[in-house]
Parts: C-alpha cells; sequence; structure tokens
C-alpha cells in the first residue's frame, strides 16, 4: 500500500514539474535609454511569460499572457500576475510580435510608440504596472514604464519608436521530471500486474 502510494506521489510530483515548465519566458534586458531617462539602469528587466500552447504564428490572445514582471535597481522586484487587462486582442496584436526561429525558438518583439494608435498595454495590479505604447493623451510615445505606488522607472520619448526583443526556447521536460515520470509509470504497470 505504501509503495502505491509513494508511486502515486511520484507520478504526481512529475506531471507537476512537466507543467509548470510549460511557459515561455522572455527576458528583456534594458541595454541603452531614451533621450529623456527617470531612474533607470543599464541591466534593468522586464519579462513576460507566455502560454507555450497559445499560436505565436498567428499572435498571441491577451488570455495567453500568464504573468510579467520587472525587476531594477530603483524599485526593485514586482511579478504581477492575475492582473487588470487594460487592451483588446487588435491592441495586443499592434504591439506583440512573433518570430519561429527554428528548433523550437521563438523571437519576441514589442514595439513601443508611433502604432498610430494614442492607447497603451498596461498589465496592472494594485498600484503596480508594467505598460508601453504611446500615451492615451496622444502627446508623445511611452517607450516603457514600470511602475510603483506614485514611482517609475524610464519615461516618455516624443515621436520616436522602438523595439524591445527577446528570445525563449519552447520549454522541454527536464530529464530529473522525465526519469520520475517513467518511474512511476513503471510502479503503476507493475502494482496493475501484480493485482492480476
Amino acid at each position: 500500500m505504501c509503495s502505491i502510494r509513494s508511486m502515486a506521489i511520484s507520478f504526481l510530483l512529475a506531471i507537476c514539474s512537466a507543467q509548470a515548465s510549460a511557459t515561455l519566458i522572455f527576458d528583456f534586458e534594458i541595454d541603452s535609454f531614451s533621450p529623456i531617462n527617470i531612474n533607470g539602469q543599464i541591466g534593468d528587466k522586464f519579462s513576460i511569460a507566455v502560454d507555450s500552447e497559445a499560436d505565436l504564428e498567428t499572435g498571441v490572445s491577451m488570455s495567453d499572457v500568464l504573468w510579467v514582471s520587472y525587476d531594477t535597481a530603483y524599485l526593485g522586484y514586482q511579478l504581477i500576475d492575475d492582473f487588470v487587462l487594460s487592451y483588446d486582442d487588435e491592441l495586443l496584436a499592434q504591439f506583440f510580435t512573433f518570430t519561429d526561429l527554428g528548433n523550437d525558438l521563438w523571437q519576441f518583439d514589442i514595439l513601443v510608440g508611433l502604432t498610430d494608435d494614442n492607447r497603451l498595454i498596461s498589465f496592472q495590479k494594485n498600484n503596480y504596472s508594467l505598460q508601453f505604447g504611446q500615451t492615451d493623451d496622444g502627446s508623445g510615445a511611452m517607450s516603457l514604464s514600470m511602475l510603483s505606488p506614485g514611482e517609475g522607472v524610464l519615461a516618455h520619448e516624443p515621436a520616436t519608436t522602438r523595439v524591445f526583443s527577446a528570445q525563449a526556447a519552447l520549454p522541454v521536460p527536464e530529464p530529473g521530471a522525465l526519469a520520475i515520470f517513467l518511474l512511476g509509470l513503471v510502479g503503476v504497470a507493475r502494482q496493475t500486474r501484480t493485482r492480476k
């Protein structure tokens, strides 16, 4: 009985490990500054996690974005999940593009500014947000904004365009998770045979 239970636990752990890695995580690192900069440093980073089941060839849906985060010297680290969605799929397609580089590797490009649409994409949770696009009043392009209550990193660039790019590979199960998974299958098969 104990052996069945341990095998079942191993089996479940393996499944959980495989599911946990079913995410494409794109890490964008700030390597240069816009003409106007607030509290930003080279190496500041923002990340976007996309469901690996998303149809990247035709573009992602807003429901395919699982979480976003930023990590800056000035604001520290903030993970934003279960966020308020302030955009629609049509707007998302204006900013997000994916390119298949082969061998399960994808490039994710984010266009900020000059999209002919004075709206922002904003992932917001409480008073924290990651947003990019153009200012909603049309006064200029927003290169990127990482906000905590009352404070931010980076600022508006008037009439400019910038592309942020990052690459990620489709996740493959780790050897350890596969080994546990296979052991679980062997254990279940053995127990079934013994009962018969």
